[in-house]
């Protein structure tokens, strides 16, 4: 009985501590990620979820934070959830979420991506609009729009994926 007793303490302190995060394209990186005072970028998120952590990204056309030079533009990497503790990205309820790569310009790396998700395990991405990365202009590669490289039990819901200059996915 005290196993079982002792399991489910530390369940529900894990989501006692989990965070919910916002964003907003008027917000600020500096800021604590609450409703009232946003982060800016999505990039941002890549260094302060855990397990059970959802974000919430307000509506609005968010860029890159990186250069032509980086082999991606949006990067989600070791983010560890768990089977009962997903780290969720999504769209706020009702709001239209865009992440253009317009602003990148024309990459100048042969390979690469707008998103790329590495080394995650149970992350959800949902409600996001990718679009407008551009070809490799010399033809040494190709760019891909969103790419999950080692990773495990993630899901990807209602993204939508366009205008990309090689392939989606």
């Amino acid at each position: 009985m005290k196993p079982l007793l002792l399991m489910i303490s530390l369940y529900i302190c894990g989501i006692a501590n989990a965070k919910t995060f916002y964003v907003s394209s008027t917000g600020n990186d500096a800021n604590p990620g609450t409703i009232t005072l946003p982060f800016k970028n999505i990039q941002k998120l890549n260094s302060v979820m855990n397990a059970g952590d959802i974000a919430y990204i307000r509506g609005g056309t968010y860029k890159s934070t990186f250069n032509s030079a980086s082999p991606y533009h949006l990067l989600f990497q070791n983010l560890t959830g768990t089977a009962g503790s997903n780290i969720v990205i999504q769209n706020y309820p009702n709001e239209t979420v865009i992440m253009d790569f317009n602003s990148v310009g024309v990459p100048t790396t042969c390979y690469t991506y707008g998103v790329l998700i590495e080394s995650c395990e149970y992350l959800t991405l949902k409600g996001i609009t990718f679009k407008n990365l551009r070809q490799v202009s010399d033809g040494c590669g190709v760019s891909r729009g969103m790419s999950l490289t080692n990773s495990d039990n993630c899901r990807m819901e209602t993204l939508d994926i366009y205008n990309m200059g090689g392939t989606g996915f």
